[in-house]
């Protein structure tokens, strides 16, 4: 059946050359939301890739709905696989939540993380805050300055004896990290094999006084000794690059579970952000960039160049925008802050097309989103889905099993609304 399904998309996907954008109606403010616009132009560089044989990626920028276990996101990475093929796992953060368990829907972990701290100050209640090995917990606020260069404000810090070791599927991978500096120094396996040593410092770890702060004459034997002031906070963040290391796991297949060891090896701090997996053959893939309880407001904690050059190491081939306010005080500056945030990701992704999607009708506020998304999708031509019109509110979606609790989705609710999405994004071919 899966082959069936790949093959017969694959052939139409030729054919989808022409790219509709909204209509008039759809942009009409006054008359009632529809339920999507603009997404044959939005879904043509997915398309396209798949009909060159190679992979394309689908990035999701959301909170804890775009990041939960039986979450709609994974049962649409599930159809993206069987019916365009696995490209790979994709991209997920190094960090807490769930990406260290199995998803909902399958027993197929997307990224297994274990920790070894040899810390004496490890914690084991509080693992995450304590010793040489800690994460950030995934609906934390994005702490500064540290959140700022991670894409969903994810990442795990060694700074001490200890290591890392995560388990993933696909036959290569690359490892997206800091350059810092003073940074760490680190080594890597994968499934036993040794990969190297690398370094996580950046060029240029600080600055030196200026001779004027040496006037004291020297005498006799005295040597003056020029030692490096610390840098300021705006100088450290002006060395801060991106870096990343991409290795083959030796596996034959996207079946073969491999582990990737990350090793602390002396130095300063190792800031990981996420691994990003592959199957080696055309297909889709999917690159979570969520974190829980978060709206555009913290996302905008994360424009800069490092995460823009991290955007593009990523090359996502459509990107899906699903963020709410995550506060009421935030209501106010919604519509400028989503607009900010577009503005950086059509910067750093200026050919990936983009696609607002509101939230499912947990609350009835989300039909101010539903509005707000419709106005800036019309004013930036970009594509739009409205999930807020397919019920009508919480108690609905609650009878029908769709409501894990006053939020999130269950398993049944996550299975529906990731084939409604999947339904939407494949219009095109139909």
């Amino acid at each position: 059946m899966g082959g069936w399904l790949r093959a017969s998309a694959l052939a139409v996907i030729g054919a989808v050359v022409s790219m509709a954008g909204a209509g008039g109606g759809d942009c009409d403010l006054e008359s009632a939301r529809p339920l999507m616009f603009g997404i044959d132009e939005a879904t043509a560089r997915f398309y396209n890739e798949l009909a060159q044989g190679r992979e394309a990626s689908v990035m999701i920028v959301g909170d804890s709905i775009s990041y939960r276990a039986n979450s709609y996101n994974w049962f649409l990475r599930d159809h993206l696989h069987t019916v365009f093929g696995n490209g790979g796992e994709g991209y997920f953060a190094i960090g807490d939540g769930f990406s260290k368990s199995p998803n909902g829907n399958s027993a197929r972990p997307g990224q297994l993380m274990r920790e070894q701290d040899l810390s004496p100050d490890n914690i084991p209640a509080v693992t995450n805050l304590s010793g040489n090995v800690r994460w950030l917990a995934a609906n934390s606020a994005r702490p500064l300055p540290w959140g700022a260069w991670s894409p969903d404000g994810i990442y795990t810090h060694i700074d001490g004896p200890g290591a890392i070791e995560l388990d993933f599927y696909g036959t290569s991978a690359t490892l997206h990290y800091l350059r810092i500096p003073d940074g760490a120094a680190f080594r890597m396996w994968c499934n036993g094999n040794y990969l190297g040593l690398f370094s996580a410092a950046a060029p240029v770890g600080g600055r030196q006084l200026p001779s004027s702060a040496w006037a004291a004459p020297l005498r006799g034997r005295e040597r003056a000794v020029i030692t490096q002031a610390p840098l300021t906070a705006d100088e450290f963040a002006a060395r801060v690059r991106h870096a990343s290391i991409e290795f083959d796991t030796g596996a034959l297949d996207n079946d073969t579970l491999n582990t990737v060891r990350i090793e602390w090896a002396g130095g300063g701090l190792l800031q990981l952000n996420g691994l990003e997996m592959r199957s080696g053959v055309a297909g889709a893939s999917y690159m979570r960039v969520a974190r829980g309880g978060q709206g555009p407001r913290d996302f905008l904690g994360g424009v800069n160049k490092v995460v823009g050059a991290q955007l593009i190491a990523m090359r996502p081939d459509l990107l899906i925008v699903m963020l709410d306010w995550s506060s009421y005080d935030e209501r106010e500056t919604f519509e400028a802050d989503t607009n900010a945030l577009l503005d950086f990701y059509q910067k750093a992704l200026p050919d990936t097309p983009i696609i607002l999607m509101t939230h499912h009708p947990f609350i009835t506020d989300i039909g101010l989103e539903a509005d707000l998304y419709r106005k800036i999708a019309c004013e930036r031509g970009i594509g739009y889905i409205n999930l807020f019109d397919l019920f009508s509110g919480w108690s609905e979606m609650w009878s029908l099993g769709f409501m894990f609790d006053s939020t999130h989705l269950t398993a049944t609710g996550g299975a529906w609304f990731g084939a409604y999405v999947f339904d939407v994004l494949t219009t095109p071919l139909n």
